[in-house]
């Protein structure tokens, strides 16, 4: 989706890079071409958003350790790095190996091989300097129970620290399952556990566990803003202020202290 979206002239996420790499992997990348538009549209949109947010700790905190959660092939590092940051990427082995074939690792920038349910992990990151937890795309395929044991153990470990990461509704968890028609989101809904409605709910998980702020996709929608999206912020389809509330915080970032 990044890919898609840095092939439009009016971008909002434009990197040569997206296109290195889907270029570079062996890989049928035609089974996402039914995917609408909107959703690539949001998913550049999140990114923004984490970037900001990690452009702005990174630069409250210039000697700082970034920990991207289930990184894939993220590579912010790339464009965000301030020359003294130390990232470090945790994922399955097996994508850390794609990992590595795109990403040299070096003394400031390196990988971590485990699944992020195998605790051990922390023990190999540093410790004394500010630190921030980057986790997008990540917890809505754990169950509540798994998001809670991440949440407290990191909280545990790395008291202070903070968390950048994104969350759906109970609602749109649901719905999602039952009225999508393309087949690739059909198999990627399917995996979808948990679901956040409010806040506190996270703030629950451990004392001293504390929400920021979040942040909503859709504010930087623009011009491109779905049609049915701007019924319902306009009032228009005739929603009851709760059905207004449900729709417009299905997806969103929030930002959190542990």
């Amino acid at each position: 989706m990044r890919y898609r979206e840095s092939t439009r002239p009016d971008a909002k996420l434009a990197d040569r890079r997206y296109a290195d790499l889907v270029n570079a992997i062996d890989f049928d990348f035609s089974i996402f071409d039914e995917i609408p538009e909107d959703m690539q549209l949001s998913i550049a949109c999140r990114t923004l958003i984490f970037e900001n947010l990690t452009r702005h700790f990174i630069d409250t905190h210039p000697e700082s350790i970034i920990i991207g959660l289930g990184s894939g092939l993220d590579f912010r590092h790339e464009r965000l790095d301030n020359g003294h940051a130390v990232w470090i990427d945790i994922d399955v082995p097996e994508v850390i190996a794609l990992r590595n074939a795109f990403f040299p690792e070096t003394a400031r920038h390196y990988s971590i091989a485990s699944s992020i349910l195998d605790f051990s992990w922390m023990q190999k990151i540093p410790k004394g300097l500010p630190t921030l937890f980057i986790a997008e795309g990540l917890f809505v395929y754990f169950t509540p129970v798994e998001v809670k044991h991440i949440l407290s153990n990191l909280s545990r470990a790395f008291r202070g620290s903070e968390m950048i990461l994104d969350v759906y509704n109970n609602w749109y968890v649901n719905a999602a399952k039952e009225s999508t028609p393309y087949s690739f989101l059909n198999k990627m809904y399917a995996m979808w556990k948990w679901g956040m409605d409010d806040w506190c709910e996270i703030e629950a998980v451990e004392p001293g566990i504390q929400f920021i702020e979040e942040y909503y996709q859709y504010h930087g929608f623009g011009e491109r803003m779905p049609a049915g999206l701007k019924a319902v912020l306009s009032g228009e389809d005739g929603y009851s202020e709760r059905e207004q509330a449900v729709i417009l915080t299905m997806s969103r970032v929030g930002h959190i202290r542990l």
